[in-house]
This record gives structure tokens, C-alpha cells and sequence, in this order.
């Protein structure tokens, strides 16, 4: 069970061999050029990525908000 103080990562491999990993409720778009920007990923694959990072912060946030709907 996941708690309120709990983080919650998300990771998205990358074709350099590395992972992105990331607090969803937590990132920048800052953050995650400049971790892209530190392998060798080209322009295509970073819109990919930043697409997959995408769904997962409006998956995450959906979710969260989920937990307030009235029951």
C-alpha cells in the first residue's frame, strides 16, 4: 500500500543503456532535457521520451486525483 509520504518513480529506459528515473508529482521539464542531454539520444528518441514522460506525470496525476472523488 502506498502511503501518503510515500514516492512514487516512474523509469523510462533509453536507448543508451541508461534509465530515467522520476518522481512524477516532482519534475521539471529542466530536469529531464538535462538528463537527456547527457547521453547520446537523438532529437527523435528525446520527443519519445518526453512523450512517455507525458503520460506518466497525467497517469500519476489522475490517480492522485482519484483519491479525492466522493465516494
Amino acid at each position: 500500500m502506498v502511503k501518503a509520504d510515500d514516492v512514487v518513480l516512474a523509469t523510462i529506459p533509453l536507448s543508451d543503456g541508461r534509465t530515467l528515473s522520476f518522481n512524477p508529482l516532482d519534475l521539471s521539464p529542466g530536469r529531464m532535457d538535462g538528463e537527456m542531454d547527457e547521453g547520446g539520444l537523438s532529437e527523435p528518441e528525446k520527443e519519445q521520451v518526453k512523450a512517455k514522460v507525458r503520460e506518466e506525470v497525467v497517469k500519476t496525476l489522475t490517480e492522485q486525483m482519484a483519491r479525492w472523488k466522493v465516494a
